[in-house]
């Protein structure tokens, strides 16, 4: 494989094929974890994939690679191939680029923020996950701190779109939810 500028491109294919019908050992099994709810990627050099219900979908595919040649050649069965967008071509780069950041999408500071002049408390969880306690101390800290530093009564409003609080938490992360309404 070489990386350039233009992408990535496969200068000689590997002897071992990849993306099977049928595995001689299963170490993960990703059906399981759909059906637990988990989101199950698959990400490959080349391209990356989602277990869907309906299946094996490509969603993703890298810089310079050919889709026909490179990727569904290769392949025992053909993935669902609907929407397809490119890899962030910054993996492929020797460069910084600050992931934790851009799976996030906003740090914590960035989703609470307050309107001065109408007193009113923005709190952006869009595509927010809670998975622990700490995190959720992490969230009411940070609201605290905000309105503590405003020093008034604010009106809240909340962007809830794609939160996750994981159910392992109980009834601690609806409490924290309900403390903001």
């Amino acid at each position: 494989m070489q990386i350039s500028e233009d992408g990535v491109e496969i200068r000689q294919e590997g002897q071992t094929r990849k993306l099977l019908e049928h595995v001689e050992q299963v170490s993960f099994s990703g059906v399981r974890a759909a059906r637990l709810g988990q989101p199950v990627l698959y990400v490959t050099e080349r391209c990356v994939f989602e277990l869907t219900q309906k299946g094996l979908k490509l969603i993703e595919i890298a810089p310079g690679i050919d889709l026909e040649r490179d990727i569904l050649a290769l392949m025992d069965h053909h993935p669902i191939v609907e929407e397809l967008r490119p890899m962030d071509a910054r993996i492929f780069r020797n460069i910084e680029i600050d992931l934790r950041r851009n799976l996030l999408h906003l740090d914590l500071l960035e989703r609470v923020a307050i309107e001065s002049k109408s007193g009113q408390l923005f709190l952006n969880f869009e595509k927010m996950r809670i998975r622990t306690q700490a995190e959720i101390d992490r969230v009411k800290g940070a609201v605290a701190a905000t309105c503590a530093a405003y020093g008034k009564p604010v009106d809240v409003i909340v962007n809830y779109d794609v939160l996750r609080i994981d159910a392992a938490l109980g009834s601690n992360g609806a409490e924290m939810v309900a403390g903001f309404d």
